[in-house]
């Protein structure tokens, strides 16, 4: 029976560039499953690393916006973010809200080297199979 981190493996060796993959709890920020090629990546960076991903996802600022454009619109408050493309200086980050457990995401990081179109497939591809393993 495949895991979190077993998946998360396949996702990262079926992309050129990927340097890590992750599954973080919305709700906590810990991370439920990781597979990565980071020398030296410890707990306290697997924290740091879900923490960033909840700030980012649903963080007080996007809460707030959300809040904001629901009432002027006259809808409901509901998370509507589901995935985010983050560039940094040496990475590519994907993270993508899963589609029935939205208190959960996955992360990918990949270095500059990786076909943005190939990430985002993969990464969308494992999201059946990763949605049930998750709480």
């Amino acid at each position: 029976m495949a895991t979190l981190n077993s998946i998360c493996r396949d996702v990262m060796e079926s992309v050129d560039g990927a340097v890590a993959v992750g599954v973080v709890d919305l709700n906590s920020g810990m991370v439920l499953g990781v597979h990565h090629k980071i020398q030296g990546l410890g707990q306290s960076h697997l924290d740091i690393i879900g923490a960033s991903s909840v700030d980012i996802l649903r963080g007080r600022n996007i809460s707030s916006m959300e809040e904001m454009v629901s009432s002027l619109v006259g809808r409901k408050v509901e998370r509507t973010i589901t995935e985010i493309q983050m560039t940094t200086t040496h990475t590519y980050n994907f993270l993508a809200v899963l589609p029935n457990k939205n208190d959960s995401a996955v992360v990918l990081i990949t270095d500059k080297t990786t076909n943005l179109g190939l990430g985002w497939a993969r990464l969308r591809g494992a999201l059946s199979k990763i949605e049930p393993l998750c709480p």
